[in-house]
């Protein structure tokens, strides 16, 4: 048996099957040393992946109040341009209101100045 249990292959401890209740017992710890070893090795991998999601995590929680803050600045410049639409689409309700009146009182105006005209035409030929 090699003298450094770090040494000893996989192999020689899970063949042995000699009656020496001493190495037996050895090969016992050797394994249950490993064991602890690759565990700690797993507890240190989960302790990397815990420390990159909690990183992940800030990352996530910065980006999205940045989004957030970006959303409520494109809704109040949303309202100011609603409220600009709103606002021009009365101006033209006014204006064509205002036009089709303008345009109705123009059209009474050259009614009545045919009116006269065709009565003043007869007075105009005697």
């Amino acid at each position: 048996m090699a003298k450094d249990w770090s040494k000893i292959s996989d192999e020689e401890l899970l063949n042995f099957d000699g009656p020496q209740t001493a190495t037996i017992a050895q090969y016992e710890r050797i394994m249950q040393k490993r064991t602890v070893d690759a565990l700690m090795d797993v507890r240190g991998g989960l302790h990397d992946v815990k420390t990159a999601t909690n990183l992940l995590a800030d990352k996530l929680d910065k980006r999205l109040a940045e989004v957030d803050r970006a959303q409520r600045e494109a809704s109040s410049s949303q309202t100011s341009l609603q409220r600009a639409a709103l606002a021009l689409t009365v101006v033209i309700a006014i204006s064509t209101v205002v036009y089709t009146w303008v345009t109705w009182q123009s059209v009474q105006a050259q009614r009545e100045a045919n009116e006269i005209n065709r009565l003043a035409l007869p007075a105009a030929k005697k």
